[in-house]
């Protein structure tokens, strides 16, 4: 993401870690499995995809996509790490 914001590493992992030390991610996941959720929906129910939620708000990440990244020309790194969220079945 530093790449395609064209911000210095340092500064993505600055922020990066001030996200995580002031949001227990583990703990508002759970939160968001039981509160935020319609108890008469079939939507499917994970932990991932409700820490995907944590960070995916808007003062973190936001609402970035990993194709983002596919489709940037000119990036350079070694390695890419990601977690698909995934659909939930139709």
């Amino acid at each position: 993401m530093s790449q395609l914001d064209g911000k210095p590493f340092k500064a993505f992992h600055e922020t990066f870690s001030a996200y995580l030390l002031r949001t227990n991610v583990i703990a508002e996941a759970l939160t968001g499995l039981t509160s935020n959720r319609d108890h008469g929906s079939h939507a499917w129910a994970s932990h991932i995809r409700s820490a995907a939620d944590v960070y995916a708000r808007p003062d973190f990440l936001g609402d970035r996509r990993f194709g983002e990244v596919l489709g940037a020309g000119g990036l350079q790194f070694q390695e890419a790490i990601f977690n698909p969220r995934w659909s939930s079945p139709t």
